[in-house]
């Protein structure tokens, strides 16, 4: 009869603690620290993304465009991950090759002015980490 109970008693202690390891406490809290926004897109650069970049790079856009980038998805991004994304877009812009002249050619209107390449690399740089 004793056995039975220690044996009893070692199953539940090995339940709880395999419970514990496996559904940490902690769990809904993780889940709550990935959806911070950590650097929001300002409204005057949100109007510039629609114009010259949501078509491709949001919900409903480009299959390809937007596994690269979705803005649709930006405040779900963690902050690294809008490092990397903020880093690209200013390499792409700089260069040119966003938008791109195919999809220029049927949306001229899209087209970035130098003032909008500076908003936008601006506030881009705001993502660098400052030594």
């Amino acid at each position: 009869m004793k056995n039975i109970f220690v044996i009893s008693a070692a199953i539940i202690l090995f339940s709880a603690l395999t419970a514990f390891v496996l559904f940490p406490v902690n769990n809904i809290t993780q889940k709550e620290v990935k959806n911070v926004i950590s650097n929001p897109i300002p409204e005057n650069l949100l109007k510039i993304f629609k114009n010259s970049c949501t078509a491709c790079h949001a919900d409903g856009g480009k299959k390809m465009a937007m596994s690269v980038l979705n803005f649709s998805n930006w405040d779900k991004y963690t902050p690294e991950k809008q490092i990397k994304k903020a880093n690209a877009i200013s390499k792409e812009i700089l260069k040119g090759a966003m938008p791109p002249k195919s999809f220029l050619e049927s949306n001229p209107k899209a087209a970035l002015s130098k003032e909008e390449i500076t908003s936008i690399t601006k506030w881009t740089d705001s993502f660098k980490v400052k030594k």
